[in-house]
């Protein structure tokens, strides 16, 4: 296969970056450039709630810069994305189209949960050495200028993931104006910072997490200053060292950081709030090793551009972790494990078994999702539980998975019941019509497995399916003495919307086993 150049963009609230890169015949990759630029697009969404047209402006001559890059490297494949300060613009519909009429580049706006997928991606390909890290419990915090995201690790297993929206430069947005009037201006960020920290879930599980990895697109500048100050060359620092370090960078104003460390100001300001937040953060957890990794967005975003590219692998390879997450965050509200997982492995085993009738493959991990979230609603209500479920995961942020996923996904839940979602309900008829086929095909499934389980016992075998006279046998074996008319008559109900999708009729044939 050619050599192929592919570029990664990532518009930040406080920086856009670009980092270009090559993949050579093997498949190997490695970096050719990178362009950082710090702009004024968050300051402007956290004061403002919209971006001004100057800074509109400023934004598109910058991309016209990296559109000239990508034509002089011949870059073939390139992927921008754009984080808080366009995603919660007012006006971000409208800068998105200005940005593509007069660049040609296409900006994708990513949610918090895609956002620190990435850094998962990050860390997991390029940090040496981190599947042991990942033994012991660890946190990684991306430290944002619009938000900060903290990803819990358990066992090498992601275990859970929450977004704050307290990142630097808001911060400094927030309480900058207090800097020359109050004597206890950091006394009171810093009691601002632990007051939305106390509410994080992660922090309540009273777990030791030995090691904290630090992602985020000022922390290589971080990285640089510990490195001077510690006199050492590593990333990686003991914990109880980080005191020492965070007084050395607050005694300096950001003038003096400006000058010390021969960067611009924009990028010194927003080093106070950086040392804070992770003061707070490692007081929260007694972490003992501080990792300050280069690994960022840019870096997960090649190395999905990558495995796409080269077919190496897909999201389904990261399932394991986007469904853990997905438990995680059912667990919040209502999650009946034992029952979950038989459904998990009914609609798992339909789903493989009629491919040639739904043509999905991929659709698999939202199918799963789905059946791990279906149930949340019953915290609120259970005779109607399926529209809180509906609502509720249309509010969720999950880890790896897009807004149009996560929209998908609750509408199958918010069907779950019904097993038939209809054109006479706004939000589903609002759906584009693959959405609309995406949501029934999945629906029509899941009914079945809902059905098989009806009873939440387990009561079922699946052994196989066939296809035979336009009938989709589905075969299951049972214990000799079990009653199974519930399941039988559920089943039968919940076929009629299957035949209805596919165009074929399930018929439930039951084998009596004696044990």
């Amino acid at each position: 296969m050619p050599r192929k150049q592919i570029a990664a963009i990532d518009v930040g609230s406080h920086s856009i970056q670009m980092t270009v890169g090559e993949i050579n015949r093997k498949g190997e990759y490695r970096e050719l450039d990178h362009f950082y630029k710090t702009t004024t697009l968050g300051r402007d969404t956290f004061n403002d709630g919209k971006i001004s047209f100057e800074s509109v402006d400023k934004l598109c001559e910058l991309l016209e810069v990296f559109a000239q890059v990508i034509r002089d490297y011949q870059v073939s494949y390139y992927k921008a994305v754009a984080t808080s300060a366009l995603r919660e613009a007012g006006n971000r519909d409208y800068i998105i189209d200005q940005i593509k009429q007069k660049t040609g580049i296409e900006i994708q706006v990513i949610s918090n949960s895609e956002e620190q997928f990435y850094h998962h991606r990050a860390i997991k390909s390029c940090m040496s050495g981190i599947d042991n890290i990942l033994t012991e419990n660890t946190l990684m915090i991306a430290v944002g200028a619009g938000s900060i995201q903290i990803t819990a690790y358990h066992d090498q297993t992601l275990h859970s993931t929450q977004n704050i929206k307290i990142g630097a430069l808001r911060l400094r947005e927030v309480f900058g104006t207090l800097e020359n009037e109050l004597l206890d201006y950091q006394m009171v960020i810093e009691e601002y910072i632990k007051a939305n920290l106390d509410a994080i879930d992660i922090f309540q599980e009273n777990l030791c997490y030995k090691n904290l990895i630090v992602v985020g697109g000022e922390i290589e500048l971080l990285n640089r200053i510990q490195q001077s100050f510690f006199g050492q060359s590593s990333d990686r620092f003991p914990a109880e060292d980080f005191y020492r370090l965070y007084q050395f960078i607050l005694r300096q104003n950001v003038e003096e950081l400006g000058k010390n460390y021969e960067i611009s100001y924009e990028r010194a300001e927003i080093l106070h709030p950086i040392v804070m937040l992770l003061g707070n953060l490692i007081m929260q957890i007694d972490a003992k090793q501080i990792i300050l990794s280069k690994a960022g967005l840019n870096e997960g975003i090649i190395n999905e551009m990558h495995e796409e590219i080269y077919s190496l692998t897909s999201k389904a390879a990261y399932a394991d972790d986007i469904l853990e997450n997905a438990r995680e965050v059912a667990g919040r509200f209502y999650y009946h494990e034992k029952h979950q997982k038989i459904l998990e492995n009914y609609a798992a085993f339909i789903f493989k078994k009629t491919k040639r009738l739904h043509g999905m493959n991929e659709e698999e991990l939202l199918l799963r999702a789905a059946i791990i979230l279906q149930d949340v609603g019953k915290a609120i209500d259970q005779s109607n539980h399926s529209l809180h479920s509906y609502h509720i995961i249309g509010a969720l942020e999950i880890l790896g998975l897009s807004e149009r996923e996560v929209n998908i996904i609750a509408h199958v839940a918010g069907n779950h019941t019904d097993s038939r979602p209809k054109l006479t309900d706004a939000a589903y008829r609002a759906l584009p019509q693959r959405d609309r086929i995406l949501v029934s095909k999945l629906t029509a499934i899941i009914g079945l497995a809902n059905a098989l389980d009806k009873s939440h016992q387990g009561k079922y075998v699946l052994q196989s399916i066939n296809i035979k006279n336009k009938e989709l046998m589905v075969i299951a074996t049972t214990r000799f003495l079990t009653n199974t008319t519930l399941e039988e008559w559920s089943f039968r109900s919940k076929a009629k919307f299957f035949k209805e999708v596919f165009g074929i009729m399930p018929i439930l044939k039951i084998k009596k086993e004696y044990q």
